[in-house]
C-alpha cells in the first residue's frame, strides 16, 4: 500500500495541472481492461520472509512498473492473432498491454513501456531514442516532420506540416521504432546494473555484440523482493515476450510450481538456452 501511496503522489506531482480523475485514467493509457485491485503490487503476493523493493530507492518508473495492469487471471498468453500460446497453468499472469504488431519482439516490449511511462507522464516528445550510437529519433520531431535514411544509411530529419499527436500518431511512431528497434539497438539506450542492484524496471538482456549470429532475448524485471535480514538474498518477478509476437507474461520458475518469484539462479537457468546474460536500465527514467 506504501508503494501504491507512493507512485499515485509521484505522479500527481509529475502531472501538474490535471485533476485527480484525470492522474488515474492516465497512469496507463493503453490498458483496455483496467482495474485498479487487478495490478501487479495487488495480485502477486510478496514472498514468505521478503518485503518488496523498498519504496526510499524507488523512482517515478520504478513505482510505474510495479503497479502495471493485467489482463483477468484466466486470459492465457496469446498471439498478434488471438490464437493461444501458452495456458494459464504456466504463468503468473498477462500484462494488460497491447500486442501491436506481428513483428514485435521481446526486446520491443522494454522500448513499448518506457514509451508509454514517458506518456504518461507528458514527456515523450521530448524523450530521446537512439538507433545507433549518433542517431537520435524523438516523438516531438516526428509529429513535425519525417525521418528516413539516405543512400549511405544515414539517417535523415525533414521538417513538415505539424501533426496532430493522437493514438494513430503515436502508434505509427512506436511502430516505426519497433521496427528499427533489436537488442544491439537497445543498449544505446541502457546502462549496465551490477547483480547486487537489481531493481524493478532492470532489463536482462542476453545479447554478445560481438557475434554477428547472437539474436539475443530480453526480459523485464516487473518487482523484486529483499530478505529484510540479508539485503543481498532477492526474489525476483519477472517477464518476457518473443517470437512470434504475443502478450508480455510473468514468468514461473522451473519446474512449473505455484511458486512466482525467482531465484538470482533460478532466473538465470530458465532463460539459459539463450546465453549468458547481463543486467541494464534505461539511462532516463
Amino acid at each position: 500500500m506504501k508503494r501504491i501511496v507512493l507512485f499515485t503522489l509521484l505522479i500527481m506531482f509529475a502531472l501538474t495541472g490535471l485533476n485527480s480523475a484525470q492522474v488515474i485514467n492516465n497512469n496507463y493509457p493503453f490498458s483496455l481492461e483496467y482495474n485498479p485491485q487487478r495490478t501487479l503490487i495487488n495480485t502477486i503476493k510478496t514472498p514468505a520472509g521478503y518485503q518488496r523493493y523498498p519504496s526510499k530507492k524507488m523512482d517515478i518508473y520504478m513505482a510505474w512498473i510495479t503497479n502495471l495492469p493485467l489482463k483477468p487471471k484466466e486470459h492465457p498468453v496469446v498471439k498478434c492473432d488471438k490464437q493461444i500460446l501458452m495456458g494459464i497453468d504456466s504463468i503468473s499472469g498477462v500484462i494488460d498491454l497491447s500486442v501491436t504488431s506481428k513483428n514485435q519482439k521481446d526486446a520491443d516490449l522494454p522500448v513499448q513501456l518506457m514509451f508509454e511511462y514517458m506518456r504518461a507522464i507528458r514527456q515523450l516528445k521530448k524523450y530521446p531514442f537512439l538507433l545507433t550510437a549518433t542517431d537520435t529519433v524523438t516523438y516531438g520531431k516526428w509529429l513535425n516532420g519525417s525521418y528516413t535514411r539516405d543512400a549511405r544509411g544515414n539517417l535523415i530529419y525533414k521538417k513538415g506540416e505539424p501533426r496532430e499527436s493522437d493514438e494513430r500518431e503515436y502508434y505509427r511512431y512506436l511502430e516505426f521504432v519497433m521496427a528499427k528497434n533489436e537488442n544491439k539497438t537497445l543498449l544505446h539506450n541502457l546502462i549496465p546494473v551490477d547483480e547486487t542492484d537489481i531493481a524493478p524496471g532492470c532489463l536482462y538482456i542476453q545479447f554478445d555484440p560481438d557475434d554477428p549470429d547472437s539474436t539475443g532475448h530480453t526480459a523485464l524485471i516487473l518487482d523484486v523482493a529483499v530478505n529484510p535480514d540479508d539485503e543481498k538474498d532477492i526474489r525476483l518477478l519477472a517477464g518476457w515476450g518473443g517470437n512470434p509476437a504475443h502478450n508480455l507474461y510473468i514468468a514461473r520458475p522451473y519446474p512449473v510450481s505455484k511458486r512466482q518469484w525467482f531465484t538470482l539462479d533460478e532466473f538465470k537457468k530458465r532463460l539459459s538456452e539463450y546465453g549468458n546474460g547481463k543486467f541494464y536500465k534505461f539511462k532516463v527514467t
